[in-house]
Protein backbone atom coordinates (compact mmCIF):
# COMPACT_ATOMS: atom_id res chain seq x y z
CA UNK A 1 0.00 0.00 0.00
CA UNK A 2 1.04 3.37 -0.88
CA UNK A 3 0.97 6.32 1.49
CA UNK A 4 -0.09 9.46 0.23
CA UNK A 5 2.76 11.41 2.46
CA UNK A 6 5.74 8.90 0.52
CA UNK A 7 8.16 11.06 -1.02
CA UNK A 8 9.28 8.49 -3.07
CA UNK A 9 6.02 8.09 -4.59
CA UNK A 10 5.52 11.83 -5.74
CA UNK A 11 8.83 11.61 -7.24
CA UNK A 12 8.02 8.51 -9.34
CA UNK A 13 4.93 10.44 -10.28
CA UNK A 14 7.24 13.57 -11.46
CA UNK A 15 9.39 11.15 -13.62
CA UNK A 16 6.20 9.13 -15.00
CA UNK A 17 5.08 12.72 -16.25
CA UNK A 18 8.91 13.70 -17.18
CA UNK A 19 8.34 10.11 -19.42
CA UNK A 20 4.91 10.78 -20.86
CA UNK A 21 5.92 14.23 -22.09
CA UNK A 22 8.85 13.00 -23.38
CA UNK A 23 6.49 10.22 -25.78
CA UNK A 24 4.50 13.46 -26.93
CA UNK A 25 7.23 15.51 -27.57
CA UNK A 26 5.30 16.30 -31.45
CA UNK A 27 1.95 17.18 -29.37
CA UNK A 28 2.98 20.83 -27.63
CA UNK A 29 0.42 20.79 -25.71
CA UNK A 30 -0.03 17.15 -24.66
CA UNK A 31 3.93 17.86 -23.33
CA UNK A 32 3.53 21.00 -21.52
CA UNK A 33 1.16 19.32 -19.51
CA UNK A 34 3.29 16.71 -18.69
CA UNK A 35 6.36 18.69 -17.87
CA UNK A 36 3.71 20.97 -16.19
CA UNK A 37 2.41 18.16 -14.18
CA UNK A 38 6.17 16.88 -13.60
CA UNK A 39 7.43 20.55 -12.03
CA UNK A 40 4.47 20.74 -9.47
CA UNK A 41 5.07 16.50 -8.73
CA UNK A 42 9.06 17.43 -7.87
CA UNK A 43 7.79 20.93 -5.96
CA UNK A 44 5.48 18.42 -3.95
CA UNK A 45 8.11 16.47 -3.04
CA UNK A 46 10.64 18.85 -1.98
CA UNK A 47 7.83 19.85 0.17
CA UNK A 48 6.95 16.68 1.52
CA UNK A 49 10.78 16.02 2.13
CA UNK A 50 10.99 19.45 4.15
CA UNK A 51 8.34 18.59 6.21
CA UNK A 52 8.80 15.32 7.19
CA UNK A 53 12.32 16.43 8.09
CA UNK A 54 10.37 19.05 10.33
CA UNK A 55 8.21 16.66 11.63
CA UNK A 56 11.06 13.92 12.36
CA UNK A 57 13.14 16.93 13.73
CA UNK A 58 10.94 17.72 15.90
CA UNK A 59 10.05 14.24 17.25
CA UNK A 60 13.56 14.52 17.90
CA UNK A 61 13.68 17.47 20.09
CA UNK A 62 10.59 16.23 22.43
CA UNK A 63 11.77 12.61 22.78
CA UNK A 64 15.52 14.36 23.93
CA UNK A 65 13.92 16.80 26.33
CA UNK A 66 15.17 16.30 29.73
CA UNK A 67 12.24 15.87 31.96
CA UNK A 68 11.83 16.90 35.41
CA UNK A 69 11.73 14.62 38.21
CA UNK A 70 9.06 15.38 40.81
CA UNK A 71 9.97 15.49 44.03
CA UNK A 72 10.06 12.72 45.80
CA UNK A 73 9.83 10.27 42.54
CA UNK A 74 13.37 11.18 41.65
CA UNK A 75 14.62 8.58 44.23
CA UNK A 76 11.65 6.46 44.81
CA UNK A 77 10.35 5.86 41.07
CA UNK A 78 6.74 4.75 40.92
CA UNK A 79 5.22 3.93 44.35
CA UNK A 80 2.66 1.37 43.51
CA UNK A 81 5.08 -1.20 42.45
CA UNK A 82 6.06 -1.27 46.25
CA UNK A 83 4.84 -3.29 48.84
CA UNK A 84 1.94 -1.98 51.34
CA UNK A 85 4.81 -2.92 54.22
CA UNK A 86 7.28 -0.67 52.82
CA UNK A 87 4.67 1.96 51.31
CA UNK A 88 3.46 2.05 55.28
CA UNK A 89 6.76 3.49 56.21
CA UNK A 90 7.13 6.09 53.29
CA UNK A 91 6.37 9.75 54.70
CA UNK A 92 4.16 10.71 51.57
CA UNK A 93 1.65 13.18 51.80
CA UNK A 94 -1.65 13.64 49.83
CA UNK A 95 -0.25 16.49 48.03
CA UNK A 96 3.29 14.98 47.14
CA UNK A 97 1.35 12.02 46.00
CA UNK A 98 -1.14 14.47 43.84
CA UNK A 99 2.09 15.81 42.05
CA UNK A 100 3.65 12.73 41.21
CA UNK A 101 0.09 11.71 39.94
CA UNK A 102 -0.30 14.97 37.74
CA UNK A 103 3.76 14.66 36.87
CA UNK A 104 2.57 11.40 35.78
CA UNK A 105 -0.25 11.56 33.97
CA UNK A 106 1.60 14.26 31.71
CA UNK A 107 4.17 12.17 30.69
CA UNK A 108 1.85 10.10 29.98
CA UNK A 109 0.28 12.55 27.17
CA UNK A 110 3.19 12.55 25.45
CA UNK A 111 4.61 15.17 28.41
CA UNK A 112 2.43 17.64 27.37
CA UNK A 113 -1.26 18.38 28.28
CA UNK A 114 -4.33 20.59 29.02
CA UNK A 115 -5.80 20.86 32.29
CA UNK A 116 -9.17 18.85 30.74
CA UNK A 117 -6.52 16.22 29.86
CA UNK A 118 -4.74 16.38 33.45
CA UNK A 119 -8.28 15.96 35.22
CA UNK A 120 -9.71 13.19 32.82
CA UNK A 121 -6.07 11.16 33.15
CA UNK A 122 -6.19 11.43 37.25
CA UNK A 123 -9.32 10.28 37.77
CA UNK A 124 -8.51 6.96 34.96
CA UNK A 125 -5.66 6.52 37.56
CA UNK A 126 -6.96 7.16 41.11
CA UNK A 127 -10.97 7.14 40.81
CA UNK A 128 -10.91 10.08 42.33
CA UNK A 129 -12.70 13.63 40.81
CA UNK A 130 -10.16 16.08 41.70
CA UNK A 131 -12.01 19.73 42.07
CA UNK A 132 -10.86 21.61 38.73
CA UNK A 133 -9.50 25.01 40.59
CA UNK A 134 -7.90 23.01 43.47
CA UNK A 135 -5.58 21.04 40.40
CA UNK A 136 -5.26 24.55 38.67
CA UNK A 137 -4.05 26.13 41.84
CA UNK A 138 -2.05 23.09 42.25
CA UNK A 139 -0.70 23.39 38.94
CA UNK A 140 0.21 26.65 39.48
CA UNK A 141 2.43 26.03 42.64
CA UNK A 142 4.26 22.92 40.98
CA UNK A 143 4.82 25.80 38.24
CA UNK A 144 6.41 27.93 40.62
CA UNK A 145 8.46 25.02 42.21
CA UNK A 146 9.50 23.99 38.87
CA UNK A 147 8.13 20.71 39.09
CA UNK A 148 6.44 21.65 35.75
CA UNK A 149 6.30 24.56 33.04
CA UNK A 150 3.86 26.28 31.49
CA UNK A 151 3.33 25.90 27.90
CA UNK A 152 4.52 29.63 26.66
CA UNK A 153 1.51 30.77 24.40
CA UNK A 154 -0.69 28.04 25.08
CA UNK A 155 -2.85 28.82 28.03
CA UNK A 156 -3.56 25.80 30.43
CA UNK A 157 -1.38 23.63 28.85
CA UNK A 158 1.68 22.37 30.68
CA UNK A 159 4.68 20.17 30.12
CA UNK A 160 7.43 18.22 31.94
CA UNK A 161 10.03 19.33 29.75
CA UNK A 162 12.52 21.33 31.25
CA UNK A 163 12.57 23.44 28.32
CA UNK A 164 10.31 26.64 29.63
CA UNK A 165 11.32 27.91 25.96
CA UNK A 166 9.21 24.96 24.12
CA UNK A 167 7.71 27.32 21.44
CA UNK A 168 3.98 26.22 20.75
CA UNK A 169 4.64 26.30 17.05
CA UNK A 170 7.58 23.32 17.89
CA UNK A 171 4.48 21.00 19.29
CA UNK A 172 3.11 19.57 16.45
CA UNK A 173 -0.46 18.04 15.29
CA UNK A 174 0.91 14.81 13.44
CA UNK A 175 -3.19 14.59 12.42
CA UNK A 176 -3.01 18.28 10.89
CA UNK A 177 0.14 17.99 8.91
CA UNK A 178 -0.95 14.63 7.67
CA UNK A 179 -4.31 16.66 6.56
CA UNK A 180 -2.51 18.95 5.04
CA UNK A 181 -0.08 16.71 2.95
CA UNK A 182 -3.63 14.78 1.39
CA UNK A 183 -4.66 18.25 0.56
CA UNK A 184 -1.89 19.19 -1.31
CA UNK A 185 -2.00 15.53 -3.17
Amino acid sequence: MIESHDPDFVKRQAAYHRRTADRFHKDEIRCNRHLNFAAEFDALASRLEETLQFIAEAKERNNSSTQIAPPGQLRIGNLDELPEELRSQLKISESDQLEMDIVEVIRSLDSCAAIDEILVGLWRKTGKVEDRDFVARKLYRMTRANTINSVPKKKGYFTTNVDSNVKSSELIDLEEISAALKDQL
